[in-house]
């Protein structure tokens, strides 16, 4: 029987990922022009009408606005494969949301008239862009969902195993997560504060459930802290 309190884990990476790179990929390369940009570039800013979109081929690319608080809040995280700027480029609508990159970034470039003519001669490349708008409207809903229903630490350690999930390796039997995460970089991650996020870390470090080692967070036990989340969800009942 399925958990009732079983929220299908979304990767902060997933939702911008073009879901048949196979096949549409090469037609959307061959419409841009790559351009390495560095790290913390503004690609876009909210309130602009992109008029072009952009496609990840390697490093790391942000989504985030910055709350009435004066807070910055990351939307989601986009790395290789991952489309950008498309929705609101097609539909001619104003950016909510700002775009950055995290890391050094090749990105590919492609201009709108060119995707617009690409769309009229090839019914599937509407279809698979249609298709991924569709995949990015839905996480959204299941983020919005997830933020009213559960606390922070819920959310913190949601953020911790997807970093896990991509960033960790074997450390003593324990799992080490390689990347440097702020305080600051996850109190924009989970729509907090700082101190709310400095709580929630060390709960879990006197569950004995992470631990620091050299400045990365290390997770003791990943079925441990996984337990420990459904818990979270349980107390909510």
């Amino acid at each position: 029987m399925k958990d009732p309190n079983y929220v299908k884990p979304v990767s902060l990476w997933n939702s911008s990922r073009i879901l048949s790179p196979d096949f549409i990929l090469p037609c959307l390369e061959k419409l841009g022009s790559a351009k390495k940009v560095p790290k913390n570039t503004y690609i876009y800013r909210s309130d602009e009408i992109p008029d072009c979109c952009y496609i990840v081929k390697s490093g790391e690319v942000i989504a985030l606005e910055t709350t009435s608080g004066g807070n910055e809040f990351l939307h989601f995280l986009m790395d290789e494969n991952a489309m950008f700027g498309d929705v609101n480029m097609l539909m001619e609508k104003p950016l909510p949301i700002r775009f950055r990159t995290a890391t050094d970034c090749e990105l590919i470039c492609i201009p709108k008239d060119r995707l617009m003519n690409a769309i009229a001669q090839d019914s599937r490349i509407f279809m698979e862009l249609y298709l991924s708008a569709a995949n990015k409207f839905l996480d959204s809903i299941e983020e919005l969902r997830e933020f009213k229903l559960y606390p922070a630490s819920w959310r913190l350690i949601k953020m911790l195993l997807t970093f896990a999930d991509k960033y960790g390796t074997d450390y003593d039997g324990k799992l080490l997560i390689r990347r440097k995460l702020s305080i600051n970089y996850l109190t924009a991650l989970i729509g907090v504060n700082r101190a709310t996020t400095i709580r929630s870390l060390n709960s879990l470090k006197e569950e004995k459930l992470i631990e620091t080692v050299n400045g990365f967070y290390c997770i003791r036990d990943p079925e441990a802290l996984k337990q420990y989340q459904t818990r979270l969800a349980e107390d909510l009942k």
